[in-house]
């Protein structure tokens, strides 16, 4: 077994940029290649060369993108593929096992979990001490690509708190992220809203670990002093986050807020007209 994977790992050292870009392209092309989607997947490491690793998240991206919403939810899993049953099928195994067998549906669970496994690879990118400033803004506009586009054109909640969290926690200058977070993404409301939310569950969570490690590190000094270090370095860049937001009197002086994503009723529909559409409903 050792000796595969050395082997594996010895062929995947020796891809040129060239045959990286000529996988990404065959598995666009057809699904007859789509063995190539767990090799670009292991491209995406702080290991490999920007090159590569940009490559790879191109085409990757290009991949995933037109099947966001056909993918099914994170709650689905290759191993448990069944659909819920309702009360008009109760009785009918054998159109039960029919769709627990349908390839499409496995097919689709396990693209669900390899998008998955891009989307940590690229935050284990983003926050590696490897990674140079350039790859981390590709990595996280890519992040931010999904979090606009994977539910239905509704923000993402979900991924982008994952996205803070990491920041949060990994050892790298917040100043970095910061930076590309307020230049691109902080002058859309919804973004900032989001952030407020996210960074306020983040401190729930860190009150109530400094309340369990009291309890349980009350008698060891020295893990109470790295405790309370840990917490306090995550508290100053949660501020350092929460101060580069602009003012609402700022946002407020556009015309129209902009969206990251797009509105609650259409994932097409512009704030603008959401607004102008809710004024006709109470005229009525």
């Amino acid at each position: 077994m050792a000796s595969i994977l050395s082997k594996n790992q010895k062929k995947k050292q020796n891809y040129t940029l060239k045959e990286l870009k000529s996988l990404g392209c065959d598995l666009l092309s057809s699904r007859a290649h789509i063995n190539n989607l767990p090799l670009l997947l292991s491209f995406i490491s702080p290991e490999s060369p920007p090159q590569f690793v940009v490559e790879s998240l191109l085409s990757l991206q290009s991949f995933f993108t037109p099947l966001l919403s056909q993918l099914p939810s994170t709650s689905s899993h290759p191993s448990s593929t069944k659909r819920p049953r309702s009360e008009d099928d109760v009785d009918d195994s054998s159109k039960t096992d029919e769709v627990d067998e349908d390839p499409e549906v496995i097919f689709k669970a396990w693209l669900r979990s390899k998008f998955d496994e891009f989307v940590k690879l690229l935050l284990d990118v983003l926050v590696s001490q490897q990674s140079e400033d350039t790859l981390r803004d590709i990595v996280l506009g890519t992040l931010m690509e999904f979090v606009k586009l994977l539910n239905a054109g509704r923000f993402h909640s979900s991924i982008y708190h994952r996205i803070l969290n990491t920041i949060i926690e990994s050892a790298v200058d917040i100043d970095i992220f910061v930076d590309i977070l307020k230049s691109k993404y902080f002058k859309y409301i919804d973004v900032c809203y989001f952030t407020y939310i996210s960074l306020e569950k983040f401190v729930k969570t860190l009150e109530a670990s400094a309340v369990s490690g009291d309890r349980t590190v009350i008698e060891n000094s020295e893990t109470e002093n790295e405790s309370k270090d840990s917490l306090e370095h995550s508290i100053r860049k949660i501020y350092q986050v929460l101060s580069r937001i602009p003012p609402r009197q700022k946002q407020a002086e556009k015309s129209d807020h902009e969206m990251w994503s797009g509105s609650d009723e259409s994932s097409t529909e512009k704030p603008k007209d959401k607004k102008k559409k809710n004024k006709d409903q109470d005229s009525n």
